[in-house]
Parts: C-alpha cells; sequence; structure tokens
C-alpha cells in the first residue's frame, strides 16, 4: 500500500470514527451494577504474525474498531458509539503484555449490536476490508442492559492484506481473573462469541472456538 492509499485508509477511519465518542478500556474503579442501563464486554486480542527482519521477530500492535447499529431509540448524544480496542494499550494490569501474548480488555459500552468494521496497524499498513453495516459476512454481537460480556480471545494477522481474525478462542479463567481486578462490576459475566451476519434467508453462524 503506497503513502496516498495509506493516507487514504487512515482518513477514512477518521470520517468513520470521527464525530462519536469512542469506548476505552474501564477503570478498574468502573462500578456495575444490575440494572445499569449499559453493559461490559471483555475481550481477549492476540497478535498472530510476526514481521521477521533479520536479527528480529515482532508483532504488530493493531487497532480493532466496532460500530453500534443505531437502534429505533438513539443512545445519549455523548455515549460511545464506537468500540475501539488496541493492544497498544497495555496501561495498568495489561503493561507487561506484549503484542505476541493474549491481553484482555474490559470495556463499558452502550448495550446494543456491534458490527466489527475495521482492523488497523500502522506497521504493516493493512485494513480489514470496510463492511456495510450488516453485509453478509460481518462479525457482530450484541450485549444487553445491565449484561457482562466476555466475548472471546480475537487472535488476528494484521500482515495480511486485507488485516483478519483467523481464531476465536476462550480463555474464561483469564477473564475471572482479569475481572477481579475490576471490584466494583459485581454482576456475573457470560460468554457469548460473535455471529457472522447472514445471508440473505439463513441463519447467523456463530465464531467457532477453537479448542
Amino acid at each position: 500500500m503506497g503513502p496516498f492509499r495509506t493516507l487514504a485508509a487512515t482518513a477514512l477511519l477518521a470520517l468513520l470514527l470521527g464525530g462519536c465518542a469512542q469506548s476505552r478500556v474501564a477503570s478498574t474503579e468502573t462500578q456495575f451494577v444490575e440494572g445499569s442501563p449499559d453493559a461490559i464486554v471483555v475481550i481477549g486480542l492476540k497478535s498472530v504474525v510476526p514481521i521477521i527482519t533479520p536479527g528480529s521477530r515482532s508483532y504488530p500492535d493493531f487497532q480493532m474498531s466496532w460500530e453500534l447499529l443505531p437502534a429505533q431509540q438513539p443512545v445519549r448524544p455523548t455515549a460511545a458509539r464506537a468500540l475501539v480496542v488496541d493492544s497498544a494499550d497495555r496501561t495498568g494490569i495489561f503493561e507487561e503484555k506484549p503484542p505476541g501474548e493474549l491481553a484482555l480488555y474490559v470495556i463499558r459500552v452502550p448495550a446494543g449490536t456491534y458490527y466489527l468494521r475495521q482492523i488497523t496497524t500502522d506497521v504493516a499498513q493493512s485494513r480489514y476490508s470496510l463492511l456495510p453495516m450488516g453485509a453478509p459476512g460481518a462479525p457482530f454481537f450484541t450485549v444487553k442492559p445491565g449484561e457482562v460480556r466476555y466475548i472471546g480471545d480475537l487472535h488476528c494477522d494484521v500482515i495480511a492484506r486485507p488485516a483478519r481474525c483467523t481464531t476465536l478462542t476462550r480463555s474464561d479463567a483469564l477473564a475471572h481473573a482479569v475481572l477481579r481486578q475490576y471490584p466494583g462490576i459485581r454482576v456475573k459475566p457470560h460468554f457469548r462469541a460473535p455471529a457472522y451476519s447472514p445471508a440473505a434467508d439463513e441463519p447467523a453462524r456463530v465464531m467457532t472456538v477453537s479448542n
């Protein structure tokens, strides 16, 4: 990808996410109880294909952007409509996790359905193909008000063009351990794997969780 295409991709991401608030990793002081109007999402990220050069082997960081599907009743104007997870954000309990290792993130979001819109990385200048919202093959997940949902660990090849998620795994013990760092989240977590948006007249397909 040349400099112009890279700049265009960056500008397009800014257009998609600009003008609307973005969800960030939750503070460990977050308070969340049953009946909360929003939701908690726990998601794992791992960069799985290294960049290999003479004498070095490194796994690039990446950003994963999900967009909230517009609802009949819109969320507050100041509420986040984009869930952006950055594998470089390893502050606090994540700071010791290099990109090639799995790290879990706890994010507070408005309840609703989120579609994966883009995966980007500055190092490899690669990106996930943009998909029209709800297009067949677009991964999505749904969270309800007051829920804590662990959607699994997405292992991503960000060297590929376009970047893509290759594997979905579960690390329930690790997810519980991460949530123990958030004593104010007092709702039992549940697992719900992302699904793929169905083609015409076909049911949605849940992403397979590997053993």
